[in-house]
């Protein structure tokens, strides 16, 4: 975390950050885990985060095992989760370098495997080529800048692109990465040093036979094959996701500075890096795939012969290093497969390496391309998390850039995975980083809670790393099922790198400290201090509890989160009930692998606000979708223009803290809409029981009576024109009708729906609880309603008081709610098609909204009435924000005067549903076999949750593949667009935004369980 927030290190710019930390304490030797680096912040991102976290790597894995394989084993999606965001360096760097390597799949598409194969042929005329990279790798110090007249980096310089840094770092990677395979292979110190130190003279025995051995795989059919599907692997797609939790975020301004004048322009420079790892890891898995080496045997007369050459005897000899050289021989013999790994892993990259630089000299021109792309990538995803950094609250942001996704957590960590345990989704991650903290100086960062919980996200051999080489970690990781290993350190000695590989010791571990229903542990929980032993726990347990017969059989590092403990076995061993009555369940990983390639589509039934948020994701996605709706005037989007603003008027925490989140969401995106979306001061009353303790930078506290909130004007009936004619609305009767076979072929091929139907989610999910709330907005023009008003006021009162502090509180939401803005009159007054005709572009004024309870639009037809109830709260509101004195009879008069100058419009407003539920939480799921689920859960009324409930008896079918959102009400525009993205993110198994207990309240179902349990369904 502070590591990477400045260049250079003083207590003032950590004060500036608004991070606290004692001078004695910024410098730690203790277990060389805090990785401070003043000149190379970036080079050590790189180096840690990005390659040795081996995301790189695991991209070209799984899209070369796509190819490879009968049915696709990788679905498209890739997760990483990082614990300590910090300023964002890190996900900067990996973004910089997922975007060099798309860039790069679309490049290699222009070669064929025959003219790679061809550059790599031409390798194997001499075995010196290979052989001056393997020099080039032991013989590179930190930085050294390759050899122009030995490098063929040398061909390529000159571009105007300023590769020193580059060029300086990549040898000292490579390095870096042959000195960890050398610490994971060899403990001997005579071995350590034949390698290390020695290698490029003793080493000629492996490497000239290695090199013939790779001399050989190369002209086979085996590596043409491999290089044939290097050119289909490189065509696959794949979503990203970036998941990183943080306790505190860093002020705005440190976070601009940062990212605008280092972080981006470094990156983008640096393009060659990102763009030449990526290249060398999907050559590597062409070189390696399907292939097996012959091994050197201790007994192999060839070797036995080097050992005992006189040339052997010299090179040992001119050396001093090794006294012993009788004693060196016999390592060699004993240590003899792992010096055959090393070479073998040595000698396959060198040719990597050597086959890379010619395949860039072709490519080199490609690279200004990828520079733009990298500071475009980073740019926007730099505006958008500067633009939510108000934050001072524990929250949780969303950042998409295409297939690029970015979720930021802030705050603990051991909260977060309590909270969000569900919707991050457990064993989905591919890719674990950990920033470098002094374990010892972190205990609530860094103790078994933690572990555990990266024990639960982990995929199985999910890859972890991290900048601590702490044993304490070392330990903690093993302890629930991390296979522990120490690499090189990009300047130190040692980190710790893992995999996930034994999910037996997970739930070994979590069990062990499993309470729910074990009091005496519990107890003994309470009671123990940090850092137990073992023999504590137990002793504690004998002498309070004599007759309990209970041991724990794993110490703990810090103190156990039983919440957190209990709420992660449960999922595990499928016993949490709010995953069991309200689950829900991706898509097959067959189906999310076509649709991320784009063999497969989606459609979104309904072209309201919900419908659009919807599809507007998907094209973010590169998912392909067909946007479809019904013949029905029962339409929730019939607002000519809207107001979007976090409602702080809920008597409900949670729900506010819903409508912040997707608040902060939506300012990124309104700032792309153009105007569909304007900023509006908008004075919202207050009325709700609970004031939200909120600091918000974009919320006033004006008085008692009003906040001031700086939200958007939302032109919807633009918006939603725009998308249909974008997308090519499909009105499913008219079509049907029309061309029955045309019909059939645009659902050819639909492998998700996404339902968001408005009123019709009602039928859909056959639920008697959903009900229907409708009504209309009202406008007029506003040089209509100066005239009106000049009838009533003197031009002193207008001009200073209404009209002035009408257009400069530009919206209000009080009893009603108005605002003014400039719209089409034939287009955007009521939500059909576009009229090209277009003949009135007017000011007005919207004003409204009239509710009637327990009715869809289709059942009310009188809009006089409508529109004076609208009338009437709108003179009622500006009497009361205005502090204006009306008799009644001149409320009266203003009322009728209004009155008829609305209904004289040709164009009116129409009537639009909204879906009315009692909780006000959002619909945002699956939808079950309602007989299934009411037969299986109608066998637990009144029954109390006990450690005997049949967990295994909740079982019941979820409709595949169809997602539901809904029930918004009026509260639409704020919510689905971000809404949209948890339900797509839910439906491909990507993490979500909103925590568990959200998107349970969010269920359907919520609202019908109750009854069905009480015995009332």
């Amino acid at each position: 975390m502070i590591n990477h927030i400045f260049s250079s290190f003083s207590i003032e710019k950590l004060d500036k950050a608004n991070i606290s930390i004692e001078d004695d304490k910024l410098f730690s030797t203790e277990y060389q885990d805090i990785y401070y680096q003043n000149d190379f912040p970036i080079e050590e991102s790189t180096y840690t985060y990005l390659w040795k976290s081996n995301l790189i790597q695991t991209i070209s894995q799984k899209i070369f095992s796509n190819v490879q394989e009968s049915a696709p084993s990788f679905n498209g999606v890739l997760k990483s989760l990082e614990i300590g965001f910090g300023s964002g360096l890190n996900m900067q760097v990996t973004l910089a370098g997922i975007t060099a390597f798309r860039k790069l799949q679309e490049h290699l598409t222009k070669l064929d495997s025959e003219h790679i194969y061809a550059q790599a042929l031409d390798i194997t005329l001499t075995s010196e080529r290979v052989k001056s990279q393997v020099e080039r790798i032991f013989r590179s110090p930190k930085f050294e800048v390759f050899y122009q007249h030995n490098t063929r980096f040398s061909q390529f310089l000159k571009t105007n692109f300023n590769y020193t840094n580059s060029l300086k770092r990549l040898n000292n990677y490579f390095k870096l990465d042959i000195k960890s395979l050398s610490k994971s292979l060899f403990t001997d110190k005579y071995i350590n040093s034949f390698v290390e130190e020695l290698a490029p003279w003793y080493g000629d025995f492996f490497i000239n036979r290695i090199i013939e051995d790779i001399n050989v795989l190369v002209k086979s059919e085996v590596f043409k094959s491999n290089l044939a599907d290097l050119i289909s692997a490189v065509k696959q797609k794949f979503i990203y996701q970036y998941v990183s939790i943080e306790k505190y975020p860093i002020d705005v301004n440190s976070l601009e500075i940062l990212h605008k004048k280092f972080f981006i322009r470094d990156l983008s420079e640096d393009c060659l890096t990102f763009y030449f790892l990526s290249l060398y890891s999907l050559l590597k898995e062409a070189l390696t795939r399907n292939v097996s080496f012959p091994t050197i045997e201790k007994d192999d007369p060839a070797l036995n012969s080097y050992l005992n050459s006189q040339e052997f005897n010299d090179k040992f000899h001119t050396t001093q290093t090794i006294k012993d050289i009788k004693q060196l021989r016999q390592k060699i013999l004993s240590n003899i497969q792992s010096l055959d790994s090393f070479y073998l892993n040595l000698c396959q990259s060198a040719f990597v390496i050597e086959l890379t630089c010619s395949i860039l000299e072709e490519l080199i021109q490609d690279l200004e391309e990828v520079k733009a792309e990298i500071l475009c990538k980073l740019n926007k995803v730099a505006d958008r998390l500067i633009d939510k950094s108000d934050i001072s609250e524990s929250s949780s942001f969303v950042i998409t850039s295409g297939q690029d996704l970015v979720n930021i957590y802030y705050d603990s960590v051991e909260k977060v995975f309590a909270e969000y345990a569900l919707s991050l989704g457990q064993s989905s991650f591919d890719l674990i980083l950990l920033d470098g903290f002094d374990p010892a100086k972190n205990r609530d960062l860094w103790n078994s809670n933690l572990y555990a919980g990266l024990g639960f996200f982990a995929k199985d051999q999910a890859h972890l790393t991290t900048f601590t080489a702490s044993n304490l970690v070392k330990r903690g990781l093993t302890a629930v099922g991390f296979q522990t290993y120490k690499a090189s350190g990009f300047n130190k000695g040692t980190i710790i790198q893992a995999k996930f590989s034994r999910k037996e010791m997970l739930l070994d571990f979590l069990n062990d400290f499993y309470t729910a229903w074990d009091f005496p542990k519990r107890k003994a929980l309470d009671s123990l201090a940090y850092d137990f032993s073992l023999e504590q726990a137990n002793s504690f347990l004998a002498e309070k509890f004599p007759y309990y017969n209970g041991k724990f059989k794993n110490s703990f590092i810090g103190r156990v989160n039983q919440s957190l403990v209990n709420k992660l076995y449960q999922i595990k061993t499928n016993t949490y009930l709010p995953a069991k009555v309200f689950p829900y369940r991706k898509v097959s990983d067959e189906k999310i692998n076509s649709l991320v390639n784009g063999r497969g589509k989606c459609e979104v039934l309904g072209s309201g606000i919900s419908g659009i948020s919807t599809i507007n994701y998907l094209k973010d996605l590169q998912i392909d979708f067909i946007l479809t709706d019904s013949f029905s005037k029962n339409k929730g989007s019939i607002n000519p223009i809207g107001l979007v603003y976090p409602q702080l008027v809920d008597d409900s925490s949670e729900l506010n803290n819903l409508h912040i989140r997707a608040f902060l969401y939506n300012k990124a995106v309104f700032a792309e809409l153009g105007d569909v979306a304007k900023p509006s001061e908008i004075l919202l009353k207050k009325k709700s029981k609970v004031i939200p303790n909120y600091d918000w930078q974009f919320v006033d506290n004006l008085s008692n009576k009003f906040y001031k909130i700086q939200g958007y004007k939302f032109y919807v009936n633009r918006f939603i024109h725009q998308y249909q004619q974008l997308n090519k609305l499909i009105l499913q009767y008219d079509l049907h009708m029309q061309d029955k076979a045309n019909y059939q072929a645009v659902k050819e091929n639909i492998l998700v729906r996404y339902f968001c139907t408005g009123a019709g989610i009602k039928e859909e999910l056959q639920l008697d609880q959903i009900g229907f709330s409708s009504g209309k907005v009202s406008y007029i023009i506003l040089e209509d309603l100066r005239k009106v008003l000049e009838k009533f006021f003197t031009e002193v009162d207008l001009k200073q008081s209404v009209i002035a502090n009408l257009t400069k509180i530009e919206s209000y939401c009080g009893k009603g709610y108005y605002t003014f803005g400039e719209v089409i009159l034939e287009n955007e007054i009521s939500p059909r098609m576009p009229n090209n005709d277009i003949r009135s572009k007017k000011e007005v004024v919207l004003f409204g909204a009239t509710h009637h309870n327990g009715k869809l639009a289709t059942e009310i037809g009188d809009k006089i009435s409508d529109n004076l109830v609208n009338i009437q709260n709108f003179v009622s509101d500006l009497t009361e924000v205005f502090n204006l004195n009306l008799e009644d009879s001149a409320k009266k008069q203003l009322e009728s005067e209004l009155l008829n100058k609305i209904n004289s419009y040709q164009e009116d407003t129409i009537f639009g549903t909204r879906v009315n539920i009692r909780d006000r939480y959002p619909i945002l799921g699956q939808k079950y076999d309602l007989v299934q689920y009411n037969q299986v859960l109608s066998s637990f009324k009144h029954h109390k949750y006990t450690s005997e409930f049949k967990h295994e008896e909740v079982k019941f079918d979820i409709i595949p593949d169809n997602f539901y959102l809904g029930g918004l009400g009026s509260r639409g525009l704020n919510l689905a667009p971000l809404l949209a993205i948890n339900l797509i993110n839910a439906s491909l198994g990507l993490s979500l935004s909103l925590p568990d207990h959200i998107v349970e309240k969010s269920n359907a179902y919520r609202i019908h369980l109750p009854n069905l349990l009480k015995g009332n369904k």
